[in-house]
Parts: C-alpha cells; structure tokens; sequence
C-alpha cells in the first residue's frame, strides 16, 4: 500500500512540469479549464489507514523476529568480537568458531539465562558424561539443554552461557534469552588472559 500512495505522488509530481509546459506553450487558451478534465481524487482515508496498519504490521514483525545471530570468532589471540551486544528478552543465538590451535571456551559470568539450549555436537555423543537420555536427545533434536564435557576436562553448568570449540576449526551454537539489562564479563577458564564484554539492552 505504501507503493500505491508513492505511485500516485509519482504522477501527479510528474503532471505538474506537464501542465506548466502546456500552460506556458498556449498562452491565454490555458486559463479556460475544459468541463472533461477532472481532478485527481483525493487519496481516501481507507487507504490511509491501510498504510499506516501495513507499516505497524512490518514493525511488529521486525520486532518479533524469533532469534537474533551473533557470529564470534574464537582465535589465538581472543573473541573477536570482544563486545558483544544483546537485546533483551528475545532469544539471542551465539555462533562460535575456532579460527586457532587449541580448545577455547567463552563463559559469560553472571548472567542467568533463560531457555538455554546448545546444538548437537557430533563429536561429543562419543565422550564421556553423556548418559543414554542425552545421547538420545541429541538424535532427537538440533538443539538440546546440555553440554558434555570438553577435551579439557570442563563442563558447562548448565546454568550459565558457557560454550567452547575444540581445534581444528569445529563450532559450537548456544541459544538462550538475557531476562536483564546489564554488561557481562566474559573469560576463557584455559586462557586467562581473554577477556570481553557481553551487554544486554
């Protein structure tokens, strides 16, 4: 609907030249405006309020978008990004990926999220700590609401957004909500000295 009020803009701004070229072109016999030619009609309110209702509706799905990627690189060197922004109350989807040589963790200290859930990671069914319920959970859905523990010897508590990524460029996916506005710290339990920030607004 918003092309149809902007298509009649279009021509009655492209009418406009028009008549002023008409009117400059035959001099007094312009003055007299013929009994056939008609004025456009006014836009009716109808499509005003299908305007206004159609462009709430694109807003509104906007704001409903369902789940809001981040992608972080987990390096040598630390996160990149190092600070991370989340909005709150929507379900936020961290996309790790190891771009170094060894295992990297990225553990966000004192949020509490709601509606945690990690990807199923193939390579983990095999290890250690995965009962048989989990092992079945991770053939039955893309997403489950536990981590195994990693090559290194740590697990995630299942009450934090705690994800890592062995070498050899694998990834991990942590999805949750942040239910409060705040900044985060961020540390790697093997890697001290990597540091970031995660902040829900």
């Amino acid at each position: 609907m918003i092309w149809l009020r902007r298509g009649w803009l279009r021509i009655l701004v492209g009418l406009v030249p028009l008549g002023l070229i008409l009117a400059a072109c035959s001099g007094s016999e312009a003055t007299a405006v013929s009994d056939d030619v008609q004025e456009p009609a006014p836009i009716s309110s109808d499509v005003d309020t299908a305007i206004t209702d159609g462009t709430a509706a694109l807003l509104s799905a906007i704001a409903d978008q369902r789940t809001v990627t981040i992608n972080i690189a987990l390096t040598d060197t630390g996160f990149d990004p190092a600070w991370v922004f989340v909005p709150e109350g929507r379900e936020v989807q961290l996309v790790f990926r190891n771009r170094g040589e060894t295992e990297y963790h990225y553990r966000v200290v004192g949020l509490e999220p709601e509606n945690l859930l990690w990807i199923n990671v193939p390579e983990d069914v095999a290890e250690e700590g995965v009962t048989d319920d989990e092992h079945d959970a991770h053939h039955a859905s893309e997403f489950v609401p536990w981590r195994a523990t990693s090559r290194a010897g740590i697990k995630p508590t299942g009450d934090e957004v705690h994800a890592y990524v062995s070498s050899g460029g694998n990834r991990d996916v942590v999805r949750f909500v942040a239910p409060a506005i705040g900044t985060y710290s961020v540390v790697d339990p093997l890697h001290p000295e990597f540091t970031g920030e995660l902040t829900v607004y």
